[in-house]
């Protein structure tokens, strides 16, 4: 947070501190969590609002609502996503668009600190604990704390219990890897070699291999990344065959491809072509594959207690 200074001042003034990697405190009766991620400034404010309150509050944020204010609400409170073209900007009028949207959330009557935000009950701090959720602070009643450990706990076993499917999913990445192949060698016949197409066949392979019925652990990364890495690398191999034996037939020359293949690659310079090309397309496969398992692993990743 020290790159951003403008928005911790103005976030100091109004009650928060630096806490590791985010800004925590409370901002006009509410407990808040800050950071900033690549879409912008995020806020949580654990509050609780029952169904008729959030709609309430949701209907008078959309006069906010534009390319550079969202919002959300989740279990534990509301969520707001603010931007501006530049810091400075956004540090400019941070204060008073916090005072407006905590002032509708108040005239609701969303509860704030001293209040539950799962259940609305109000706190013994003798009997509620500040739990971590997704790397920040929410101070939540023990009660509700069991109850939703239990739930993890539940759906975690749930989860273990079920069948892994390898095969199914492997077909799933094995469809998936082929649309990746299709893009790599159109874009290919374009002139081109881009990590798109490992793009493709990932993000494909992930989707079909959930579909087909395989369980979305760290398996299915591994079976996807390798399936897409080596599709990726035959498609190459794949071009060049095709590519000879096109040559043999424009030759009239009845020839077993591979066997031409074999002597093609004996020449300097076919060699060289050939295997830059599949340095190019192993290179781009490996960011797009690393690209989309960071993205992935997130997906996969399982709930853990509070």
């Amino acid at each position: 947070m020290k790159l951003h200074r403008k928005i911790n001042e103005v976030l100091g003034r109004m009650g928060m501190s630096e806490n590791g990697k985010y800004m925590y405190g409370a901002l006009l009766g509410y407990e808040a969590n800050s950071y900033i991620n690549a879409y912008g400034m995020v806020i949580r404010l654990s509050m609780y609002a029952d169904d008729r309150q959030r709609s309430e509050i949701s209907q008078a944020l959309l006069s906010y609502k534009n390319r550079f204010f969202a919002y959300r609400f989740d279990n534990y409170g509301l969520t707001l996503i603010l931007n501006d073209w530049t810091e400075g900007a956004l540090a400019k009028r941070l204060e008073q668009l916090l005072q407006n949207v905590l002032s509708i959330c108040k005239q609701q009557g969303a509860l704030g600190v001293g209040y539950c935000p799962v259940c609305g009950k109000e706190l013994n701090f003798d009997e509620a604990k500040k739990c971590v959720v997704d790397g920040m602070t929410v101070t939540i009643d023990n009660d509700c704390v069991d109850k939703i450990n239990t739930a993890i706990d539940t759906e975690n076993k749930i989860f273990d219990e079920a069948p892994n499917n390898y095969l199914r999913g492997f077909c799933g990445a094995l469809v998936g890897g082929v649309a990746g192949v299709v893009v790599a060698i159109l874009l290919y016949l374009a002139g081109f070699i881009s990590a798109l197409s490992s793009f493709v066949a990932f993000f494909v392979g992930v989707l079909l291999y959930k579909k087909f019925g395989g369980k979305p652990n760290k398996m299915m990364i591994v079976i996807v990344t390798a399936t897409t890495f080596v599709l990726m690398m035959a498609s190459v191999v794949s071009i060049y065959l095709v590519a000879t034996a096109v040559a043999l037939n424009q030759e009239g020359l009845n020839m077993n491809v591979f066997d031409a293949f074999a002597m093609l690659l004996k020449d300097s310079e076919f060699a060289a072509a050939f295997y830059s090309d599949i340095a190019m397309t192993a290179l781009f496969t490996v960011l797009g594959c690393v690209f989309e398992v960071i993205q992935t692993v997130r997906t996969v990743r399982r709930t853990k207690n509070l």
